[in-house]
């Protein structure tokens, strides 16, 4: 928009006539022209207000509904809200909700000229999400600025759009805070269960009660989580009437009303309906209560027993009437406003700031996953291991199920179970941290011998079997070398060596001499053993044999240690007695 030049800058005498200089007064009449052919094309024969060159924030834009902002001094986005007022302890309309009009033409980017009432072309698609059509728009609650043609809980008209990009601005100046809706509801007057009518005097019971029904249950029924009031007896079942459950709570509550009619005692049917006290009721954000049990004196026919259904025809008989009125603000009615929390599942609870159950009011939502572990015991190696953050999935894949342990093994772990809970007889099972130990006792097991060197000792065959012969007629020895394991031979070792003896003569087989040596696994340099122990090996023992016959000695323990290396020497003395050879088929070491 053209600004306005109160003074004209003249060209003084003697100045040269450059052609910017000497335009310049004509420009800046021009421009006054445009500023004042602008004022009357908006004032528009008098169809619109305008506040002309006021300050406002930056951010401001053409077409935005603005509020004045009294701490920073201009107009900023106005915003569609409510807040609590400390000093009544209500609610009120947010100074950002008092729009005082739109912006029209913006002089600067701080300044600005305001429609703040009537007619005028305008074009507002700055300030709409999507196409600007013809309708009313309100202040939006959403976005600071902003125009929205969907009645927000918090309503505030703006302008109304024509074609043509025309608009009429006529901005709310009533409290949108005192606009109610009126409801009415009918209770069904009848107990949501069994009821056997008591005694005069007695009191009232609900036995076998049907949260899924229309009517009363016991105001200590979990359906009501809790929220009945002291002293409370009954309590509507909201739950089961869902045109009412909809709208609940009322808004305030003290707006909530109950009338109870019943038909007069006495003989004649026709006598009329009588109120019952309100002081028997008791309404608050959670529900509707019932105070007393006492005999006559419930919310439905005292002598109830079961669905009742008026006797055809003429006259009328009157009947019990339980009627609800209430009102609800109308900013409180809206879709858009969220009026009560609860929870279908028990993962999720609604309570307010004190941790209590509730369902209206300042609420928090609890997770409680514990909910979702069902028995711990259920078999099977396909588990859940991951989340998909992505996707809001859980994974899952495979994993060991237990373990059940083999020849010589054994298992040890918190968890034992057979492999078939319902039949001991089935393997156990061991889960969870599993501890695994080979059942190895080192006391019968063979090590290998490697032979070293042969004196004077010559190799046979059979014909089927070898062996190693010790002569009849010279000495002949063997040396021989076994390791013994570095780990896993228990303590206080010992070898034992374990021969199978050939004999091709009749007669007690001949002496063998034993003799060892240790080497022990040295943990820093040592020098060799330079001497022999005598062992024990009593060949003779088994007694006269018929040549071609074999038989098994073992010798006396040698004592060792684990990572030894044993050299063993065996020798036959010769000319002993024992006219044939004496052969050796295996030697063994047995530890």
């Amino acid at each position: 928009m053209a600004t306005y030049k109160p003074q004209i800058d003249h060209i003084a005498d003697g100045a040269p006539g450059y052609a910017s200089r000497v335009r310049t007064p004509d420009q800046q009449l021009e421009s006054n022209i445009q500023y004042l052919k602008s004022l009357v094309d908006s004032a528009n024969l008098g169809q619109a207000l305008f506040y002309r060159d006021v300050a406002v924030s930056a951010s401001t834009v053409v077409g935005m509904p603005v509020y004045w902002h009294a701490a920073n001094g201009c107009f900023e986005p106005a915003l569609a809200a409510v807040v609590n007022d400390p000093a009544s302890g209500t609610l009120r309309d947010a100074d950002s909700a008092n729009v005082v009009g739109v912006v029209y033409k913006k002089s600067t980017s701080t300044v600005a000229d305001l429609l703040v009432l009537g007619v005028a072309e305008l074009d507002i698609s700055a300030v709409v999400d999507g196409t600007v059509t013809a309708g009313r728009y309100y202040l939006s609650g959403a976005a600071a600025g902003k125009l929205v043609q969907q009645r927000p809980p918090v309503s505030v008209p703006v302008l109304h759009v024509f074609s043509n990009n025309k608009v009429l601005v006529v901005p709310a100046v009533k409290d949108f805070l005192n606009d109610h809706v009126h409801f009415q509801y009918y209770l069904e007057p009848v107990p949501a269960g069994t009821h056997v009518p008591p005694s005069p005097g007695g009191t009232h019971t609900i036995t076998s009660p049907d949260p899924t029904i229309k009517g009363w249950l016991p105001a200590n029924h979990s359906v009501f989580n809790g929220q009945a009031p002291t002293g409370a007896c009954f309590g509507y079942n909201l739950s089961a009437h869902s045109e009412l459950n909809k709208v609940w709570p009322p808004i305030p509550t003290e707006a909530a009303h109950v009338l109870v009619l019943r038909p007069k005692s006495g003989d004649d049917p026709l006598n009329g309906l009588e109120v019952m006290p309100e002081d028997l009721v008791q309404i608050d954000q959670n529900g509707i209560w019932w105070m007393t049990d006492c005999y006559d004196q419930v919310p439905w026919p005292t002598d109830y027993t079961g669905p009742y259904t008026p006797p055809p025809g003429c006259p009328t008989m009157p009947y019990m009437r339980v009627i609800l009125s209430f009102l609800r603000m109308t900013f409180a009615t809206d879709k858009t406003v969220v009026t009560s929390v609860s929870s279908d599942t028990k993962l999720i609870s609604v309570v307010d700031c004190d941790g209590k159950p509730a369902s209206v009011g300042d609420l928090h939502l609890q997770l409680t996953l514990g909910f979702m572990l069902t028995d711990t015991g259920v078999l099977g190696h396909s588990v859940v291991k991951a989340f998909d953050q992505s996707t809001l999935q859980f994974q899952s894949g495979d994993v060991t199920e237990g373990l059940i342990p083999g020849a010589n093994i054994s298992l040890n772990s918190s968890t034992v179970r057979h492999l078939d809970p319902s039949d001991p007889s089935t393997p156990l099972v061991y889960q969870g941290i599993v501890t695994v130990a080979a059942d190895v006792d080192p006391t019968g097991k063979e090590l290998p011998v490697e032979l070293f060197r042969l004196d004077d000792t010559r190799q046979r065959f059979t014909g089927v079997v070898t062996y190693l012969a010790f002569l009849t007629s010279s000495e002949s020895s063997l040396l021989a070398k076994i390791h013994v394991p570095p780990t896993g031979i228990g303590s206080s070792p010992t070898v034992m060596l374990r021969l199978l003896l050939y004999g091709d003569a009749n007669g007690t087989p001949p002496a063998l001499t034993l003799k060892y040596t240790r080497v022990p696994r040295p943990a820093s340099p040592i020098s060799l053993p330079t001497s022999w122990t005598t062992g024990t090996i009593n060949v003779p023992g088994v007694g006269a044999i018929v040549g071609g016959q074999y038989f098994e000695v073992e010798s006396s323990p040698i004592t060792v240690a684990a990572g030894d290396t044993l050299f063993v020497e065996l020798t036959r003395a010769g000319n002993d007695g024992y006219a044939g050879e004496l052969g050796l088929i295996r030697m063994g070491a047995v530890l």
